[in-house]
């Protein structure tokens, strides 16, 4: 059986501020929320087609946790803050968290 744990989701930093470790420090405030909160792990999903958050939640620790591919649909935000309906194929990273 799985363990539950809290979710980063929608995690979204906007073109001008990318590479300047803003989602870096965004993650590391979930771990510390979640260690606080006395959670062992972290978990989120990330688009396969994602390369570069992948690769961003994998350099913090996180690894695939084995349940395979799956859909995640539903209302998203662009850049230019217009909505709009997609689909997205996903698998689901987890990472062990240190006691607080």
């Amino acid at each position: 059986r799985a363990e539950r744990c809290p979710e980063v989701e929608d995690l979204h930093v906007l073109p001008g501020r990318r590479r300047r470790k803003v989602a870096t420090r965004l993650v590391e405030a979930c771990e510390r929320l979640a260690t606080e909160r006395g959670y062992g792990t972290l978990g989120l999903a990330v688009g396969v087609d994602n390369g570069p958050a992948r690769a961003l939640y994998e350099r913090c620790g996180f690894r695939d946790a084995g349940h395979g591919e799956f859909a995640v649909s539903g209302r998203y935000w662009g850049d230019d803050g217009i909505p709009f309906e997609g689909r997205e194929t996903c698998v689901y990273l987890t990472k062990p968290l240190a006691p607080g």
